[in-house]
Order: C-alpha cells, then structure tokens, then sequence
C-alpha cells in the first residue's frame, strides 16, 4: 500500500495535461479559453467537432460515478458551513499550514515564483474555492463549484507543463509536479482534517456527517484529476491512507518558514488604519495558537510562526463549544439553523477576503 502511494509522487493527469499541452502548441490561448467556457457550460457532446483531447477531458469530467450519493453532497455542505469561522481557522491554520512543511508541495509555488507576496491572494482563492465546492447544487456542470474545480485542474496542468522541463526541478527528489500523491493529500486535508481537527475542538458528527465530509470530496478528487481508486470511501480508509502519505513526504528547508510566516501574516498584511492593525495582531495570536494546538511548537518553528500560549486558550472554549454541539442536536431544526448562520458567516468573510486582497496585490 505504501509502495501504492509512493508511485502515485509520480504519477499526473493525463487527460488535463494532454489537452493543456495540445493548447499551448496548438491553439491560441483566446481560443482554447472558449472551447473550455463552451463545454463546461453546455456540455461535450453538444459542441460541433470539439478537440480530441477536450473531449477525452470532459468524458471524464461528465461521468457520474455509481457510487456518487447526491443527498451525502446536501449534507456534507450542511456539516461543513455549521462550523463557521472555526471550519476556517481549521482549514487556514492547520490544513493549509501544515502543508507547507512539506517539500514536494511547496516547490511548484516556488519555482512559479508564488511565494510571501501572493500570501493574501492564494488565500483569497481558496477559501473561494471552498465556498464554491460548498454551494448549493455546486457539483452540477456549469455550477460554481463544477466550474471552480475544472480551473484549478487546468492551473495544475499548466503548472506541470512549465515545470516539467524546468531545470531546476528534481523529478528524482520531488516527484512528478502537482502529482497524484500530493493532490490525494489535498483532498485528506479539506476532509479527514476537517473532521479530526472539529472534533478535538469540541464539534460532534454523526456517522453519516462523517461519510458526507469524505464523500464529498471523495468526488471533488475525482473531478480534479486524481485516480479514483486512491480515493478513499470512508473515514477508516481515508485515515489509512493520511498514514502511507505521511511515510513517503519529506520535509521542506527554509523556504517553508517564507511561506508559512507569510500566511501566518495575512490579517496584518490586509489591515487598514490602526484599529485594523490591533485586531489584526490579535486574530494572528488566535491562529498561531490553534495551529500550535495541532501542528507542535517544532512544526511551527520550522514555519517561521511564532508560538502562541493562546492555544491552551483554544484549549479552555472546547467545552463550551461542546455543549453548544449537544444541544444542536438534540434540538429539532437547530442543525439547520446553524448551518445557515456559519455559512451566511463563511460567505462574508470570503467575500471581505476577496475585497481586501485584490487592493492589497494592486498596492
């Protein structure tokens, strides 16, 4: 199994990379945009003589899996949004930072010359990317989501067809660029994370919560180019498989704590006026200590973020969170309700965070 998923380093897309790499050759970049525009908005079979390589991309993409469970995609949006600000702090602070101690993942933002400056922008992006994946009906073709999906597949095959013969990247020690692997760790930090992260913080899910969460993104995966049989089905797998991950990455050098301590600055790097600046200080003490909590003072100081004694503060709102949780459930409706408040919560502060890095990358 290990030997599976250290294989998988060098493994890519090859319906997403042919078809990228048959545009760039061949079309013009206006073009090959329409073409794609057209197919996700009315789908492969009704365009007139389309490329060969779109529509061996789009067959893929428009291919319904016989496992796919539509109502499990209704429920996991509804177990996600109900987090709130705490799904955030999760996904930024402990998904999207502990990813960046990592080598093969980091490189690609390094050799594309993405790193400190692009923080806020990069962050922006996939906090959308998130809340689009989690719109209603979002999977469908032509849905927000559905169309999210298709241009972060697209980014990653024109990051591996620069990459790819870049000369300083080392297939040997890295991978393959944007791999299977590291793609397939993606989808176990926005699902399996999720989970294990809100339930130490006091978050209770239900079996079928649980499923929802894995089963969601089980399918964004496959809409995203990883090979369905490394997906996992349910928790159990999905924590196996977090395992075997962990066993073939290396970790990154000093280039994690640019990146890390980047991110760690966003709040700051968006303030405006010096009220702004306060509570920007404080909301990065807030998530320098939720990512202590999970990530280890060792981890953090290889990020280059400093340690918070504020996560045995995060520690001491665990309880209060859980009796919150308790009563959610037991009350009829409260589920909903929640759900509505979190992710009306989710919506603005991605809204805000668009807003805000857009006129800082103008600066």
């Amino acid at each position: 199994q290990a030997m599976t998923i250290a294989q998988a380093l060098y493994q890519e897309d090859p319906l997403a990379d042919e078809w990228v790499s048959f545009a760039a050759e061949q079309l013009d970049r206006e073009l090959s945009e329409r073409w794609v525009h057209r197919a996700i908005e009315e789908g492969i079979q009704n365009l007139y003589r389309p490329p060969a390589p779109l529509i061996a991309l789009f067959e893929q993409l428009e291919h319904i899996p016989l496992w796919l469970d539509e109502s499990l995609l209704g429920v996991a949006r509804q177990t996600v949004r109900r987090s709130g600000p705490l799904g955030n702090w999760l996904l930024v602070n402990v998904a999207l930072m502990g990813g960046y101690r990592y080598e093969g993942v980091i490189q690609p933002l390094l050799l594309t010359g993405r790193l400190a400056d692009y923080a806020p922008q990069r962050l922006a992006d996939t906090t959308q990317f998130v809340q689009d994946v989690l719109s209603e009906e979002g999977l469908k073709r032509g849905a927000r989501g559905y169309r999210a999906i298709i241009r972060v597949r697209l980014l990653h095959a024109h990051i591996r067809y620069h990459l790819r013969h870049h000369p300083q990247w080392s297939t040997e020690q890295w991978g393959a660029p944007v791999n299977q692997a590291d793609m397939l760790a993606t989808q176990l930090l926005f699902s399996l994370s999720y989970l294990i992260t809100g339930r130490a913080l006091g978050l209770r899910f239900n079996e079928r919560e649980s499923l929802s969460v894995i089963h969601l993104w089980r399918y964004v995966g496959v809409l995203l180019g990883v090979t369905e049989s490394l997906l996992p089905s349910d928790e159990r797998e999905a924590r196996r498989l977090f395992y075997l991950i962990g066993m073939t990455q290396s970790v990154a050098g000093p280039e994690a704590a640019v990146l890390g301590r980047a991110l760690h600055e966003v709040p700051q790097a968006l303030a405006e006026g010096w009220v702004e600046r306060v509570q920007a200080q404080a909301a990065m003490k807030i998530r320098a200590g939720v990512s202590r909590l999970f990530l280890g003072d060792e981890a953090l100081c290889h990020l280059g973020v400093p340690l918070s004694a504020v996560s045995y503060a995060v520690i001491g709102v665990v309880p209060l969170i859980y009796t919150l949780e308790q009563v959610r459930s037991k009350l009829p409706g409260f589920t909903t309700v929640a759900a509505h408040l979190g992710g009306r919560w989710q919506d603005k502060y991605t809204q805000n965070l668009l807003k805000r890095s857009g006129k800082y990358q103008n600066r």
